[in-house]
Parts: structure tokens; C-alpha cells; sequence
């Protein structure tokens, strides 16, 4: 059973997709209206309808029959049932792939970069994730002190990008994401 089928019950009331994630999201993508995007990991839907709602298609993959179920239906997203070690996608089937915070719950992350390689054309593969190392304790961690001691699960950004390169053969540009203090999306970093 994928863990946010016992977790995500209340999901889409606090990961709402911010609008400046999704700007930077467009731009860092630099693709025309039209494309096809894997979202990976795509939870309840949120940034995939915000990115359908801009004009692109959206395959949107998930393990998580709970969070697809949450998602509202959209013209422009196809919904995957599947983790992101084996996608459900042919070779080379879309134009770019994002993973927005997920990669954490990835049980190998060889091979789903690997995979996220083997889906995408020609274009980015754009993750957004942080390296807990590189920010002040974050108010989670006064209701959860072990968070800290769970860094493991989040690999520090050197050895991400070089995990990166070396299961994809592609060059990795990581790009600060200063969060405001009004982001709508409250996941776990927020605030």
C-alpha cells in the first residue's frame, strides 16, 4: 500500500500549488503550450492542473489510489496508476518530467532517474526538493525532533546532482527556491 493511502485523507486542503512555484516551474521548462509532461509523484493533482491550466498536457503518475481519487478531472491530464521506479510510460513519450517534492518517498533513486531519463525526449527533468542540511530547524521539528534525525532521506544537494549525472548522463543546474512566508503550499518546509 503506498503510505499516502493511510496519510493523504486531507491532502488537498493544505498542498495547495503556489503560483510562483508554478511560474518558476513554466519557466525553468522553457516549452511551448501543447507539451507533454510527466508529473511524477503527482499526489492529488495540484501542480499537474496548474500546469494543464497553462496549456500543457499532463501524464500525472501516482502509487496512491487515495490521492488520485482526490484529484479533480482535467481535459489536458491522464492519470498513471505507478511508482516512479517502473513508469508506466513508453520511451521517450514526453517532452520534460517533474517530480515536485517526492523524490524522498522514491524507494531507489537510481532508478528512477533512470527512468525519468528513459521517458523524456529531448527535455528537462526538473525536481524540486531540499537539502534539510542547508536550512534552519523548520517549525515541524518542534512537534517532530526526530525529523532532524531522518535527514537521511534526504540527500545532501552534492550527492543528489552527482546521483543525478551518473544515472542520467545529463548536466544538473540546481537553482535556489527562496520560499515566501505566504506560500499556499504548505508542505513541510513551508513557513
Amino acid at each position: 500500500m503506498a503510505i499516502y493511502d493511510s496519510i493523504g485523507k486531507e491532502y488537498t486542503k493544505t498542498r495547495i500549488p503556489d503560483p510562483r512555484i508554478v511560474k518558476t516551474i513554466i519557466n525553468l521548462l522553457n516549452l511551448p503550450q501543447g507539451s507533454i509532461i510527466a508529473d511524477i509523484g503527482a499526489g492529488t493533482g495540484g501542480y499537474t492542473q496548474a500546469l494543464a491550466n497553462q496549456g500543457f498536457s499532463v501524464y500525472a503518475v501516482e502509487p496512491s489510489s487515495l490521492m488520485r481519487t482526490q484529484a479533480p478531472e482535467h481535459s489536458q491530464v491522464k492519470w498513471f496508476t505507478g511508482y516512479a521506479e517502473a513508469l508506466p510510460l513508453p520511451d521517450k513519450s514526453v517532452d520534460a518530467v517533474i517530480s515536485i517534492l517526492t523524490i524522498h518517498h522514491f524507494s531507489n533513486l537510481e532508478k528512477s532517474f533512470q527512468e525519468m531519463h528513459r521517458i523524456v525526449k529531448s527535455g528537462v527533468i526538473l525536481l524540486l526538493t531540499f537539502d534539510i542540511r542547508l536550512a534552519q530547524k523548520i517549525w515541524l521539528y518542534d512537534y517532530f525532533p526526530l525529523l532532524w534525525d531522518d535527514a537521511l532521506r534526504f540527500l545532501p544537494l552534492n550527492e543528489l546532482i552527482s546521483l543525478i549525472q551518473a544515472n542520467t548522463q545529463r548536466s544538473v543546474e540546481a537553482f535556489p527556491l527562496i520560499l515566501p512566508h505566504d506560500l499556499s503550499d504548505l508542505f513541510a518546509a513551508a513557513a
